[in-house]
């Protein structure tokens, strides 16, 4: 009887143990790392920049760039004030036809966004731009947001509508970023769908507003490997400097995982990491 009330004893304190051991994990989650921030950082700055590429290369198809001339106010909200920074050539007497979009080589062209823009994106295609399975293809000549070089390709292609009776686009990044300096480069892969949800049906641009879906492969700065999935829609309006709102998840090599959380739709430059059950407050580039 002794031996089985120990036996019990026992039992029922490494259980208590293992309990309170838990409860002290969960009370105190790993902190987020520089590797995680660094992660976040990257994977947010090279969704921005192409996304805007693709809205820069629509808005130019139309003859018109005014969201990236004009400048916003630190809440990013357009303030309508125009610059004669950057410049449209459309050549449709070539085949494939050819947009060229310059910021020119100065690097002191401030746009809407509030980022410098310089150099050049080329935009090529056949037939009419806004064409049902129409592609074109997008590239970069000496073409950098502030100061990170970008070099690559972006291929888009017009879906037509879906059950919504929204346009979809599916875009696919191949494409580099290089820090100023030259000190470290990201390799970002990215398969892409832009939703438009609403502005299609007005003239200007400063209402439309996009959700992208889909994943990225690629690899950061100091040479890991990693993988994204957008987990919520991101929520992208062409008058907004900022990605609004969605959740992406990030998977390092080793297995490790972070989110970043945009927010719920307010234009603003704040995003949250989480990581092992713990978050950390960031400010998007």
């Amino acid at each position: 009887m002794q031996t089985a009330s120990l036996t019990k004893y026992l039992f029922t304190a490494a259980v208590i143990s293992l309990i309170i051991i838990s409860c002290k994990k969960k009370e105190n989650p790993a902190p987020v790392t520089t590797a995680d921030i660094a992660a976040a950082t990257h994977n947010q700055r090279a969704e921005a920049i192409f996304n805007d590429v693709c809205s820069i290369s629509d808005q130019a198809a139309g003859g018109i760039l005014t969201s990236y001339m004009q400048q916003h106010d630190n809440n990013g909200e357009n303030r309508g004030v125009l610059s004669s920074c950057a410049s449209i050539i459309v050549d449709e007497t070539i085949s494939p036809h050819k947009i060229t979009v310059s910021f020119g080589s100065s690097g002191s062209c401030i746009c809407a966004d509030g980022r410098k823009r310089v150099g050049e994106i080329y935009i090529s295609y056949n037939g009419s731009y806004h064409d049902h399975l129409s592609p074109h293809s997008i590239t970069f000549y000496h073409y950098a947001v502030n100061d990170f070089q970008i070099t690559g390709t972006v291929s888009v292609t017009n879906n037509g509508y879906n059950i919504d009776g929204h346009l979809t686009f599916s875009q696919s990044v191949n494409a580099q970023i290089t820090s100023p300096g030259g000190a470290e480069i990201i390799t970002w892969n990215s398969n892409h769908t832009r939703e438009w949800i609403q502005g299609e049906a007005t003239p200007g641009v400063n209402d439309d507003v996009y959700l992208i879906t889909g994943s990225t492969t690629g690899i950061d700065a100091a040479g890991n490997s990693f993988t994204s999935t957008i987990v919520n829609p991101l929520r992208k309006a062409v008058n907004c400097a900022w990605i609004e709102s969605g959740v992406l998840q990030m998977t390092s090599a080793d297995g490790s995982s972070r989110s970043i959380n945009y927010g719920n739709g307010d234009c603003d430059d704040k995003a949250v990491i989480s990581s092992g059950g713990s978050l950390y407050n960031f400010t998007l580039q």
